[in-house]
């Protein structure tokens, strides 16, 4: 457990980053490629986990945010290589 955010509604969220780093930009839920298509330089991507079908968006992106994977997950291994920030989630009700 690396970081936590509370918010007002009791939703802890945790989160596990495997690059070191800050970012702030707009954050860009995507949870499927027909959604990524509104994606613009500089967001933040969020959604549940990335393939190789997101490969083309890497490049666009400021930091990646996923509910599932790892550490050697597509999306950790891809943001690396591009040098953003990518934190793998948990949600604690």
């Amino acid at each position: 457990m690396i970081g936590q955010l509370s918010g007002a509604d009791g939703v802890q969220l945790t989160g596990t980053p495997v690059f070191k780093g800050t970012v702030r930009a707009t954050a860009r839920v995507a949870l499927n490629l027909e959604e990524a298509k509104e994606i613009q330089n500089g967001d933040i991507l969020i959604t549940r986990s990335t393939d190789i079908g997101w490969s083309p968006y890497f490049p666009l992106l400021s930091g990646v945010v996923t509910e599932l994977g790892g550490l050697i997950s597509h999306g950790a291994v891809v943001a690396r290589e591009y040098v953003i920030n990518f934190v793998r989630l948990f949600l604690k009700p």
